[in-house]
């Protein structure tokens, strides 16, 4: 679950020059359990970190669901990270999450699309200066809650050590390790600490690891000695590639074992002293080192803070302020998301538990509305983030989509219109030169085209037919079959002015009589002279006058 509004604001935040981080965790009882499924419903929260009291974190994505492996929330981060890139080329910088497997596995198939190990290659390469944090500014630095990871270390350790003090030791030990912003200094870290808990006497190098690091728990002044050049280095030969777990492929177990092999022998070469060591347990370096040393850049500060730190031609000297380092983040927590849930819990559901799905989702959504105000008047982010961000048109965004389904009839089911024999075969129409003309047909065109032969003593009435005079509109003509033809229209420029009806028709009429007397005189002298055409008022006219009866020429 997501809406426009919360990713516009996330892009809004991303366009600044901050880095941003985001909070992923799960909480349950908030939704009843589904009937007839064994597996509880888990509320995830992807949330964007808050600024202290009276600035609440704000949730960008959401999910409900009951499976909790890592198809159901990769799928669920990769169509946040789809729609994200929607509107943005940038990427999320950092990605705080709980120490589940299910969770790291998701985050960086949707966030990296890569394995664990290709991102602990990666951070190797950033660690020994190879990639000078240019290869980071594309991608997502997944780190774990330091509370969390925290916390598992120090119940691990419970189960090996009895004693307080030891066990507090330890554990303020390993919090150094999460601290340590270099690879070179995790290992001195590591090494005195192998030293501490491998050896069974209290030999002269295990009285000076146990200073060093009590000096290093006290004041955070970690005071290593000179290292050899080129002791992290590793060649293609000393990772396991035959190996398939993340212990045994990781480049990072191989530094740390080589360090681990170091103490051994430093230790061994030393005389044996009477005095016992009280710090004497090799079972808890066996644990760290199967479990968290191989993805020691997860849970540490190495890729925390500016990655260019890394490079070989960067000398950067931390500052000091009350034992504190200022120069660059060593730790993050989840306490965001934690604080969001909290929120949920307490004030929006009002400590109600297990609700019905859609009652937890109305609720929810109700009050992020309210939510996205306040944030985005908080920050002073432009009040148009409220309003439904426009789609991107572009091929990578492409959604499939289906037209309206006509219905089809009985007759026409299974049948292909292409794909069958047709009833015709279609072909083009005739193109016409301009545009077409509207043909009346006339009485010369009826002579021209009914030409038949009738014999001489057979009757024939012309007096049908009529020649149209020179310059007249042309009438509407009457054939021996009664059918009436009308003459092509001219196109008038102007609107014929009123005339008197009566004074109209008593002129057609004389002018019509005129006509009649005119057109049978032209056909008497044809006929006389045997002529079959002839030119009347300019105009040729065809006409059948051998078979003409004598006394339709008298009339």
């Amino acid at each position: 679950m997501y809406t426009g509004k919360g990713i516009s604001i996330l892009v809004t935040h991303m366009r600044k020059k901050s880095p941003v981080t985001l909070y992923l965790d799960a909480t349950g009882s908030v939704v009843s359990k589904i009937p007839e499924q064994k597996k509880r419903v888990l509320y995830y929260a992807l949330v964007l970190a808050g600024q202290g009291h009276g600035t609440p974190p704000l949730p960008i994505a959401e999910m409900l669901s009951n499976d909790h492996t890592v198809p159901s929330v990769s799928f669920w981060l990769m169509k946040f990270v789809h729609n994200l890139s929607k509107y943005t080329t940038l990427t999320i910088r950092y990605l705080e999450t709980d120490y589940s497997w299910a969770l790291i596995q998701a985050d960086l198939l949707a966030f990296n699309k890569e394995s664990i190990l290709s991102y602990l290659d990666r951070c190797f390469d950033i660690c020994q200066g190879k990639d000078d944090g240019m290869d980071s500014k594309g991608f997502t630095v997944i780190h774990l809650c330091s509370a969390h990871v925290l916390k598992a270390v120090a119940q691990a350790i419970c189960r090996h050590v009895t004693d307080k003090g030891h066990r507090e030791f330890v554990i303020f030990v390993f919090a150094r390790l999460q601290n340590s912003q270099t690879l070179d200094e995790a290992i001195w870290i590591f090494q005195a600490l192998c030293i501490v808990l491998q050896t069974r006497t209290n030999t002269a190098s295990v009285k000076k690891s146990i200073k060093a690091l009590q000096g290093l728990i006290q004041s955070f002044n970690l005071d290593m000695p000179d290292m050899p050049e080129n002791r992290v280095q590793m060649n293609a030969d000393d990772k396991n590639v035959q190996s398939r777990t993340i212990v045994g492929r990781s480049r990072f177990s191989t530094v740390f074992r080589r360090a681990f092999d170091e103490a051994t022998t430093a230790v061994t070469e030393e005389e044996e002293s009477s005095e016992e060591n009280l710090y004497y347990s090799p079972s808890i370096i066996q644990t760290l080192f199967n479990t968290y040393m191989p993805i020691f850049p997860m849970w540490s500060g190495v890729m925390l803070g500016d990655l260019e730190r890394h490079a070989a031609d960067k000398d950067i000297t931390s500052v000091e302020d009350g034992g504190q380092r200022q120069d660059n983040k060593t730790r993050e927590t989840n306490c965001h998301v934690e604080g969001w849930f909290s929120i949920v819990k307490q004030h929006i559901l009002m400590k109600a538990r297990r609700l019905r799905p859609g009652n937890f989702v109305r609720k929810m959504y109700s009050s992020l509305q309210g939510r996205y105000i306040e944030h985005i008047m908080q920050h002073g982010f432009p009040l148009k983030l409220l309003q439904k961000p426009l789609n991107v048109r572009d091929i990578t965004f492409a959604e499939e989509s289906w037209a309206k389904r006509e219905k089809v009839t009985a007759s026409k089911m299974g049948e292909s219109k292409y794909y069958s024999i047709p009833t015709s075969v279609p072909h083009p129409k005739r193109k016409q030169s301009g545009k077409a003309k509207r043909h009346v047909t006339t009485a010369v065109d009826q002579a021209r085209e009914n030409t038949f032969e009738v014999s001489s003593n057979q009757e024939q009435d012309i007096s049908a037919i009529t020649v149209p005079e020179k310059n007249a509109k042309q009438q509407p003509t009457t054939t021996k079959l009664g059918e009436a033809t009308s003459a092509p229209k001219k196109k008038q420029q102007r609107k014929p002015k009123k005339r008197d009806h009566t004074a109209s028709e008593s002129e057609t009429q004389s002018k019509t009589s005129s006509n009649d007397k005119v057109d049978l005189s032209s056909l008497m002298t044809m006929r006389a002279t045997g002529l079959d055409t002839y030119t009347c008022k300019d105009k040729d006219v065809a006409a059948t006058l051998k078979t003409t009866p004598l006394n339709v020429q008298d009339e």
